[in-house]
């Protein structure tokens, strides 16, 4: 048996993702987490980036596609960039994508 998708909430949306697209969005904001811990302003800007991921999942779904693929998700995570915290090591090479983003997990299997 294997299983076809994960059911994720990211913010206010509710999407289905493949198997190796989930695993791809858990990997994005655990390097999130790991990057951005204890950030005052965790809880909104966590909001802010599930929404934005959701966001560019679905305007890249077809309207008859009701599983996001890695296809979909991997140039959405490229389009919004990694998050770095302003100042450290690396922030100054991509300063467009230069985020004050702290994640805490609440990307859910059903």
């Amino acid at each position: 048996m294997q299983r076809i998708s994960v059911t994720a909430r990211l913010n206010r949306s509710t999407l289905q993702f493949e198997e190796a697209a989930y695993a791809r969005l858990e990997s994005y904001f655990a390097e999130a987490a790991r990057t951005l811990a204890g950030n005052p302003d965790q809880a909104e800007i966590l909001a802010d980036l599930e929404q934005a991921v959701a966001d560019q999942c679905t305007k890249r779904m077809r309207a008859e596609q009701g599983t996001v693929t890695l296809a979909e998700l991997q140039p959405a995570l490229e389009e919004i960039g990694s998050v770095q915290v302003p100042g450290a090591a690396g922030a100054a090479d991509h300063p467009a994508r230069t985020r004050c983003v702290p994640f805490s997990r609440s990307v859910k299997a059903p």
